[in-house]
């Protein structure tokens, strides 16, 4: 009876994220962990126009070192970032007492950050503001990258009345990842998310006394969330001049995109401190004079007055 209940509560979501979004979905019961899965289907990239472009190629579910290093591929604007797909939510979980919506592969941004500034990341270096200012120096347009990722995830939240304390945020390990991760008052919501592949949300809310129709609109309201955060991130800010101009004004080493002499710094936190550590002998990391970063002048504007 709970298994048919929840097929009808899957299938009602699909519809109504198919009329509001217009991406095709599927919806499945999952015979291993016994929960209805409501997908969207892959779309594929890149997606080849009629005058020859190639749009999307930074969204393909691929390793896109492969690409750019191995293959000698210099990164296109704004095609690269152009997604010619309408968005929504990659997938939607109902489990016997909770509900997850995902997204996923919005910006692989450690490539970014080691084709631009050959220094490599993992998100518990940049958790908090504090460690991110510190590092605006060092890969300052991938700091820009990830406060407006915050600032508009954030907005589409609580404009849908979801609110997370984004100043308390902790680290939790899943699957060989570490995500960060953030939880409303009460703890009934919880989001997780990346920085180094910048778009992997995952939040997940109780269910426990809901009725059908509360446990639609719950998920309908975070789908319209999301929603709009991609609209915002993915459809706007990616391919936009600005963003472009952020990349291309601290490019570190045109002369060598494609790191013939491989070489990479990595970022790490230590003590309270963020260090960058060397991979190989060569000079130490160029550290952006404040001039050449004003672009995150609004996000740290401490900066500037010290």
């Amino acid at each position: 009876m709970e298994e048919e209940r929840k097929k009808i509560i899957a299938e009602k979501i699909r519809k109504l994220v198919i009329d509001f979004s217009g991406c095709k979905l599927t919806a499945n019961y999952n015979l291993s962990s016994k929960n209805w899965v409501i997908e969207r289907e892959t779309p594929e990239y890149p997606v080849k126009t009629q005058d020859g472009r190639e749009l999307g190629t930074f969204f393909m579910r691929a390793e896109l070192r492969h690409i750019h290093f191995d293959e000698e591929r210099r990164i296109k604007w704004p095609d690269d970032f152009i997604d010619p797909y309408p968005v929504t939510v990659e997938s939607i979980c109902l489990n016997e007492d909770h509900a997850q919506i995902s997204t996923l592969n919005d910006v692989k941004l450690k490539v970014l950050s080691e084709a631009y500034y050959a220094i490599t990341f993992w998100d518990p270096a940049l958790k908090d503001r504090e460690d991110r200012m510190k590092a605006t120096r060092l890969i300052p347009a991938v700091i820009k990258d990830i406060e407006v990722f915050l600032r508009i995830l954030k907005e589409s939240l609580e404009k849908y009345s979801i609110k997370f304390d984004f100043s308390k945020v902790d680290l939790e390990e899943e699957k060989g990842l570490v995500f960060l991760v953030t939880k409303s008052q009460d703890g009934s919501n919880k989001l997780e998310y990346l920085f180094n592949r910048l778009g992997d949300i995952f939040i997940t809310f109780s269910t426990k006394g809901m009725n059908d129709d509360e446990i639609v609109d719950n998920v309908m309201r975070r789908v319209e969330a999301l929603t709009e955060y991609r609209r915002k991130f993915r459809k706007e800010w990616l391919p936009s001049e600005e963003r472009r101009n952020c990349y291309e004004s601290t490019f570190l080493y045109p002369e060598d995109p494609f790191r013939k002499s491989w070489f990479y710094y990595r970022l790490v936190k230590v003590g309270g401190k963020i260090k960058v550590k060397k991979t190989s002998r060569r000079r130490n990391p160029y550290k952006f004079p404040l001039e050449k970063i004003e672009f995150l002048k609004e996000e740290f504007p401490e900066l500037w007055k010290k």
